[in-house]
């Protein structure tokens, strides 16, 4: 085990010598690898908006009726896109609309169209009854938007384990629209790129795939993907997250077993969004349960440190119910970041808030 750690910290410490983040910056480099309780960076909550930015009543809800869940936020030019889970009807849940809005200051929103729309047929035969975590993701390659997002059957009648929504499956759509433009679409489905099978890792469980998000490391491509063993009881079941990697974003997609699943520190990790700062560190946003959404860091984006919960209530009053998830971490012009995020106001309703942080990097 000594060894291992030793050639971890060398294989970490030569990537470093690549990259911009210098460990000649870092204090005390060697205890950060194997301090969980320190960190590279801290965010500081120095504004946003009080209070939440779509909610009811606000333009273009009228038909959405229990709200908005998960999704991404991307800044193009100026102006802001957001491709969102709509709860839009009954039943919760299971009825559901894929849809995107632009804003110009990720306050004021308006919806563009429906990329797509749920069959909410409940009988287990339906792998498209419901759809979740829209994510899109720029291919500069190919110049183009790929579109990822989430199927699942349902059957709530059958009681072996957690069934409103399981044995999700990854979707990747690509935008008829080629360019940077073309992030709102139409998009036309490639077909499923990961689902539990027979490659699954053994803590895949139940609830199949429930989230996917595709970064670049280097000339690959690496996914950061979520499961949950739903087949247990509610509170034993754990939702956790690994990666995959592929030398294309097109795929094949192939498990890094050997890191799965990454242990962020606590039972609950859901939606995972990486970005990759100036500096060269990787950042991962993601919901870590009703309380809140957290962040992680990694020097390679392949090992992460642990789960640093984020506490709105530093800055806000506690306007939501129970905060979920980030769907965005965006480098403004005055250098200060904008995260995007859902939350409950109440049981059977989603807003959508926003927030802005300051980052503090750890120096000598």
């Amino acid at each position: 085990m000594k060894n291992i750690i030793i050639s971890v910290i060398i294989s970490v410490l030569f990537f470093l010598s690549c990259q911009r983040i210098k460990t000649s910056e870092i204090s005390n480099y060697e205890k950060f690898v194997s301090d969980t309780t320190d960190t590279l960076v801290r965010f500081e909550i120095v504004g946003g908006n009080e209070g939440p930015v779509i909610t009811k009543g606000s333009s273009y809800t009228e038909e959405v009726k229990h709200g908005f869940e998960g999704g991404r936020v991307v800044k193009i030019n100026n102006k802001y896109h957001m491709i969102t889970s709509e709860m839009f009807s009954d039943p919760q849940d299971i009825k559901m609309r894929l849809g995107y809005w632009t804003s110009s200051d990720a306050i004021k929103w308006k919806r563009e169209s429906t990329l797509y729309e749920s069959s909410a047929v409940q009988l287990g035969k339906d792998s498209r009854a419901s759809l979740w975590g829209p994510m899109p993701i720029w291919d500069e390659e190919r110049n183009i938007w790929n579109l990822f997002y989430v199927s699942y059957y349902s059957d709530p009648t059958n009681k072996n384990g957690w069934r409103i929504d399981y044995e999700g499956q990854i979707w990747q759509a690509i935008s008829q629209t080629p360019g940077i433009n073309g992030i709102g679409g139409p998009y036309r489905d490639v077909g499923i790129i990961l689902q539990r099978g027979k490659e699954s890792d053994l803590w895949e469980g139940l609830q199949g795939t429930d989230s996917f998000f595709g970064y670049k490391v280097g000339n690959k491509w690496i996914g950061i993907y979520g499961s949950a063993n739903t087949e247990k009881p509610t509170g034993t079941d754990q939702w956790r997250v690994g990666l995959l990697e592929s030398a294309s974003i097109n795929g094949p997609w192939k498990r890094l077993s050997s890191l799965n699943p990454i242990d962020f520190g606590n039972n609950f990790n859901e939606n995972p969004i990486v970005t990759q700062l100036d500096n060269g560190l990787y950042i991962v946003m993601m919901d870590c349960g009703w309380m809140g959404f957290g962040y992680a860091w990694s020097v390679d984006g392949l090992h992460w440190s642990r789960l640093i919960r984020i506490d709105l209530t530093q800055k806000f009053h506690k306007w939501w119910q129970a905060m979920r998830t980030p769907l965005c971490l965006i480098k403004e012009n005055d250098g200060l970041y904008t995260t995007v995020f859902t939350c409950r106001i109440e049981e059977n309703f989603g807003a959508v808030g926003m927030v802005k942080f300051k980052l503090h990097f750890k120096r000598k």
